[in-house]
């Protein structure tokens, strides 16, 4: 059976790599309205970030995380290379393209694992085995001694197209991840035992991730994002989208708002609770082997610089039975007492994914 495996998502795991190869990566994110860049240098116990930023892309050239213009994408990361002088990149993959599934298996040696998942793919995503690319990640063992893992699995075909993206941008890629994955690397402390539902609101999409400590267990994507904002303000105040936009970002810097601002976005922001509720009552009602008693969320998590518009919070903290806070996207980097960055922390939360990328796998390493 043919099958790709975990080592060829991050290319760089296991095998020992050449010095002249040991090359600061990229953390880089392609989303449907822009394409980030985060670079994060470690110093004494801190990771800083020595450069970061965006070029927004014209609309159509991705579309809810499908390419649609590839050669347009190539030449915004031809340019941001120029620019930044990098070669090596930590990329992102859109999380409409994979599938995050959690199995139990009989305890095993753990090059044994990769087949054990095969076999279990076609049961839990909509994709072949033979056509698979997989993650894994140990949890750890259910009452019954089995190892209880959580897969993330994507199509070969996906690794691919991004692969061409990158070559034909002469960019070399060290890893591809998830976002949802990065999101959560940055957001949450090492070896924090509890429980989140981080909330990310993107361009054109709001990414639901449930997180256990520290592992992604749960996804999901709500097509309601900045845009849909941006549009409900247009219509509101009978403006031009990127006029909305620039009333959206002053409520922003400039708090307070005006009430009918909030109020134009109140409908999309109503949906993202809704679904967040249901989230809550799914996680209440799942049975997380090995863990007795009732599970709950112990906070939610609001990313994406959309979630500091005056008025969400609070929405959010009258309408949820859980504590709701904004997340601090430098949280994993650096304490403030320490460094102040350039770019502020409502900017930040559009550069989670990136700044995740950025960061090493094992933080506490």
């Amino acid at each position: 059976m043919k099958y790709m495996h975990k080592d060829q998502i991050d290319f760089f795991r296991y095998i020992r790599i050449p010095r002249f190869l040991e090359m600061p990566a990229i953390g880089i994110d392609i989303s449907d309205g822009a394409v980030r860049f985060v670079e994060l240098l470690k110093e004494g116990k801190n990771f800083i970030p020595h450069r970061f930023g965006e070029r927004k892309l014209p609309p159509g050239v991705v579309v809810s995380g499908n390419i649609i213009k590839k050669d347009e994408l190539v030449k915004v990361l031809i340019s941001i290379s120029k620019d930044e002088k990098y070669k090596f990149v930590k990329a992102s993959l859109p999380e409409s393209k994979a599938y995050v599934f959690n199995i139990s298996i009989p305890e095993m040696p753990e090059a044994d694992i990769d087949e054990a998942i095969v076999f279990r793919i076609e049961d839990n995503a909509p994709i072949s085995a033979a056509e698979a690319i997989f993650d894994y990640t140990i949890v750890g063992k259910n009452e019954k001694g089995e190892m209880e893992l959580s897969v993330t699995a994507v199509q070969e075909s996906v690794i691919r197209e991004y692969l061409d993206l990158y070559n034909k941008a002469s960019l070399i890629p060290r890893s591809f991840e998830l976002e949802s994955r990065a999101i959560a690397r940055a957001l949450i402390l090492p070896r924090d035992p509890r429980t989140y539902l981080i909330v990310h609101i993107g361009e054109n999409k709001t990414v639901f991730s449930i997180v256990r400590a520290g592992i992604v267990r749960f996804t999901s994507t709500l097509y309601v994002g900045s845009s849909n904002l941006n549009d409900a303000i247009g219509r509101s105040l009978a403006v031009k989208p990127e006029e909305a936009e620039e009333v959206k970002n002053k409520c922003i810097t400039q708090n307070p708002c005006e009430e009918k601002v909030f109020e134009s976005i109140s409908g999309a922001i109503s949906s993202i609770k809704d679904e967040v509720n249901k989230l809550l009552i799914y996680w209440f009602t799942h049975k997380v082997s090995g863990t007795p008693g009732i599970q709950k969320i112990d906070e939610i998590l609001l990313s994406g610089k959309d979630a500091t518009i005056p008025g969400v919070l609070s929405y959010m903290s009258r309408n949820i039975k859980t504590s709701v806070r904004i997340a601090d996207a430098w949280s994993s980097c650096f304490s403030y007492n320490d460094y102040i960055p350039d770019i502020n922390a409502n900017d930040a939360l559009d550069f989670v994914t990136a700044i995740g990328l950025s960061l090493p796998k094992k933080l506490d390493a």
